[in-house]
């Protein structure tokens, strides 16, 4: 085993991430390992959470012998950005990054291969790189199905009802692009001005219509003790597009940070900020059918 770290110059500065490869590698590909939303590093935590969700990942595919990168995003731990707002965030600039990582890893390291394992968010960025990249395998892990606003609102609708109107009414002001009236602190900070540009270009982006212009099979892995992305969203990429070409993977008892958990909510969020869960074993099996 070599773990490495591999570092990409892109457009204003250079991302940095890990780079893991077995000696008796069972071919020459690659698993390009995505984040999901917000401020997170290679091994998929952020300030005061710590789960390494994203490291375990690479740690099940290691062990079956498969190479896998994962990083920092833009302006995240070692991934260096001098000059980089908030407020220059589009996901259209994630979505470059790793074209730019797979021009490195192709050009650098050899690699002809490339796989995605898209986690949340990071799946939705998985899904269009692969419209226009040549990818070997996709897979989807805890990714929505419904829009950006349809999901953010449930999301409310279940977690803090007492928000929804006004996220609604929020959501649609800035789809018509008009200003916003925050009536709390809470909004406020969710919708705070340096985070509207990324919003603003999530909003009209249709998973389910993306990955039908796709020519390959994807590979969803969905929790039903999700409270993040609902087991639905799952079922509703095999439902839409259909079983032959959506193979879908239900974990019993996973939640959003890929481990088991209750269903109760304090307990579920307990797992956020704890390491010393083991990923999901359907996971692992799913990811080595996958690839």
């Amino acid at each position: 085993m070599k773990e490495s770290n591999a570092e990409i110059d892109v457009d204003g500065g250079l991302i940095s991430g890990t780079l893991v490869t077995h000696e008796e590698a069972l071919n020459s590909a690659v698993s390009i390992i995505i984040a999901g939303s917000g401020p997170t590093d290679r091994n998929g935590n952020q300030e005061g959470l710590r789960n390494d969700s994203l490291e375990k990942i690479s740690t099940s595919l290691l062990r079956h012998q498969y190479a896998s990168f994962r990083f920092d995003k833009r302006g995240v731990g070692k991934s260096c950005f001098p000059s980089l707002l908030e407020s220059d965030l589009t996901i259209d600039t994630y979505v470059k990054d790793i074209h730019s990582i797979i021009q490195t890893l192709s050009d650098e390291y050899g690699f002809r291969t490339f796989n995605l394992i898209g986690h949340s968010e990071g799946g939705l960025i998985a899904l269009l790189v692969a419209q226009t990249a040549c990818i070997n395998s996709l897979v989807l892990i805890a990714t929505p199905a419904l829009s950006f606003a349809e999901n953010l609102i449930k999301q409310y609708q279940l977690r803090a009802p007492q928000f929804t109107e006004d996220v609604e009414t929020i959501l649609e002001a800035i789809k018509q692009g008009k200003a916003i009236q925050c009536g709390c602190e809470h909004l406020s900070l969710v919708f705070r001005p340096s985070v509207i540009p990324y919003i603003k270009s999530c909003y009209f982006i249709d998973p389910l219509a993306i990955a039908s212009t796709l020519s390959r099979p994807i590979h969803v892995i969905q929790g039903d003790n999700d409270i993040q992305v609902e087991a639905m969203n799952g079922m509703m990429f095999e439902e839409v597009l259909g079983k032959s070409f959506v193979r879908l993977t239900m974990c019993k008892g996973m939640n959003h940070v890929l481990v088991r958990s209750f269903k109760d909510h304090d307990q579920n969020i307990h797992t956020y900020n704890d390491p010393t869960q083991p990923i999901h074993p359907k996971l692992q099996n799913a990811l080595i059918d996958a690839l």
